[in-house]
């Protein structure tokens, strides 16, 4: 099932090793039938890196997975954008978009202040 695959990912050493990762989260719709991988990374060598060491683990899910797509956020590197487009081709449709920022702020790890009463 999409939980079981979900389940493996996310307790999988490849996410444990992958020590710059700032998140890595999955989504499943009410019938388990749609899965969103979230990731969030603070570089694209980050991303790079989760790649080159979970890249080994994607041919395993291709009887289960038919992945409609990757949206990047954000400016990858060339090799980031192939392998992320090698890895759409294996497990689906091979469409990846990026978004690059336009405008906008982070605030991962900074304490949010008490909202004012």
């Amino acid at each position: 099932t999409a939980y079981e695959i979900a389940s493996c990912l996310v307790g999988s050493e490849m996410c444990i090793r992958d020590s710059r990762m700032i998140a890595h989260n999955i989504y499943l719709n009410e019938d388990g039938t749609r899965m969103t991988v979230f990731q969030v990374h603070p570089d694209s060598a980050s991303a790079e890196f989760h790649m080159k060491v979970a890249g080994s683990a994607f041919p395993k899910f291709v009887e289960f997975i038919r992945m409609s797509g990757v949206d990047i956020y954000g400016k990858p590197s060339p090799d980031l954008l192939e392998r992320m487009r090698l890895k759409a081709q294996m497990l689906g449709s091979g469409t990846v978009v990026v978004h690059e920022p336009q405008a906008g702020f982070s605030r991962f790890g900074v304490p949010v202040p008490d909202a004012p009463e």
